[in-house]
């Protein structure tokens, strides 16, 4: 049985030390427990893991990065990549001041300008330019400070988003009008919404803010959803998110990745940049944080209840989750929505996918195409894998075209 840490309602971010007692709310005699100290893949950190269940719980996870974090030379006091530490530690690159990390914030100036943007007057400038711009360009642009939340849209039901000044899908939302402006994007999600109508369970690993936890949820009120987000900040959002669209009783966000167990990484709080981070991910250093860890999917195999289906986007992490996730596969046979990059060994998780009777999909914009096998694009990053055929998608809502 894996030991769990439970954030009672209200109680976000709280870590009590081992065997302390809970405050008696949300689940009984629920506490925190160590593992014992478990070494990073790379050999750069150990700590303690945890694993956390209840419904309203601080959950985190490794986000989106386009590519592995390169280990660049850093400033201040964190040591750069081949600096000899002060008191004869190791050597601990971190991402936050390698050369591509001060690119994404424009050299410090992002934030501020994303700040004098979004005030009332300039946004009344913005909103006469946006509609001139291309879907993607129109969703980079910040959403007035005043705006708390933005209501989205999916077929079947309504969701809410908190915090459009810094949750990057929510953001997306105030200028898409409730939709994500890439089309792509947008398809995504109400495959995701077909493929759970049925289900009983869904697995959001990756989760960032929610986007697809609470509008899955919003479409198919018997669904039971377990959520995986290890970056603190995005962790709160997400707990806030379940909270606002009322399924806290539905939703488990858990403050581990689904990955090898043995694993552990430093993750920074990331509540200091100019909107909560998406692209962090396993494949990243950072030389100071909340050590986390990850467990395996196999070990919710006899947990949960099929039909199950999974949004994975953990780039960098796909192997690994499904390495320890054989028996899940075996038992369940799930749908899945997955980003696949560029650059991704396709043959080993093909090696991995194929033993299970699952097929691949290419998600464009308002279809899919079935494949022989996954040929990763850049345009087009989504697969559906799962042990339907055409004829079964297209029952669901999802239209298929052509064999490729």
């Amino acid at each position: 049985m894996l030991p769990v840490l439970t954030v009672h309602p209200g109680v976000l971010g709280q870590i009590r030390p081992p065997g302390t007692p809970g405050p008696g709310v949300g689940v009984p005699g629920a506490a925190v427990h160590p593992i014992a100290d478990a070494h990073h893949s790379r050999g750069v950190a150990t700590g303690q893991r945890f694993f956390c269940h209840g419904p309203t719980v601080l959950g985190r996870a490794p986000r989106r990065a386009r590519s592995p974090g390169r280990r660049c030379r850093q400033r201040g006091p964190v040591l750069g990549w081949g600096q000899k530490p002060a008191e004869g530690g190791p050597l601990v690159p971190d991402f936050r001041h390698s050369a591509r990390a001060r690119r994404q914030s424009w050299f410090g100036v992002k934030r501020h300008v994303k700040n004098a943007l979004s005030r009332p007057a300039v946004h009344r400038v913005l909103r006469l330019v946006a509609p001139r711009l291309s879907a993607d360009r129109r969703g980079r642009l910040p959403a007035p400070a005043s705006v708390s939340e933005v209501r989205g849209h999916v077929t079947g039901g309504e969701y809410v988003l908190l915090g459009p000044d810094r949750c990057e899908i929510a953001k997306e939302l105030y200028w898409g009008s409730g939709y994500r402006p890439e089309p792509a994007d947008a398809f995504a999600l109400e495959v995701a919404v077909a493929l759970t109508r049925p289900a009983h369970t869904f697995f959001d690993v990756g989760a960032y803010t929610g986007v697809f936890t609470v509008a899955v949820s919003a479409a198919n009120s018997d669904l039971r959803s377990h959520a995986f987000e290890i970056v603190p900040a995005v962790s709160a959002a997400l707990v806030a998110n379940v909270a606002r669209n009322d399924i806290s009783d539905r939703v488990q966000v858990h403050q581990v990745g689904l990955g090898d167990p043995a694993m552990t990484m430093r993750v920074p709080g990331g509540d200091n940049g100019s909107a909560l981070p998406s692209f962090y991910s396993a494949d990243m250093d950072f030389a100071d944080g909340d050590q986390v860890g990850f467990t395996s999917l196999d070990e919710f195999t006899e947990e949960v209840q099929g039909p199950v289906v999974l949004k994975v986007d953990i780039e960098g992490g796909e192997a690994a989750m499904l390495a320890h996730g054989q028996k899940f596969l075996a038992r369940h046979r799930p749908d899945m929505l997955c980003e696949v990059l560029e650059g991704t060994d396709v043959a080993e998780l093909e090696a991995m996918l194929v033993p299970h009777g699952l097929r691949f999909y290419r998600v464009h914009e308002d279809h899919v195409v079935p494949y022989q096998h996954l040929e990763p694009l850049n345009t087009y990053r989504d697969w559906v894998l799962t042990t339907k055929g055409p004829q079964e998608l297209t029952a669901l809502g999802i239209p298929v075209a052509g064999d490729r």
